[in-house]
């Protein structure tokens, strides 16, 4: 599998955590640069390039 830049964020979070996804997940500190990519997912990209549900109905 490819090491993307978010999936090496990921890994080293639950690196960070002692392995717990669950840990991960709730993490406090939020100050860490690498919080909001914490999941392996760019929040800041929800959506970009795919198409949107209400856009989807019509």
């Amino acid at each position: 599998m490819k090491q993307t830049p978010l999936r090496a964020i990921k890994k080293h979070c639950l690196e960070c955590s002692g392995y717990e996804k669950k840990q991960v997940r709730e993490c406090v500190i939020k100050d860490c640069v690498l919080y909001e990519y914490r999941q392996g997912r760019n929040l800041r990209r929800l959506g970009v390039g795919r198409l949107k549900k209400a856009q989807l109905k019509e």
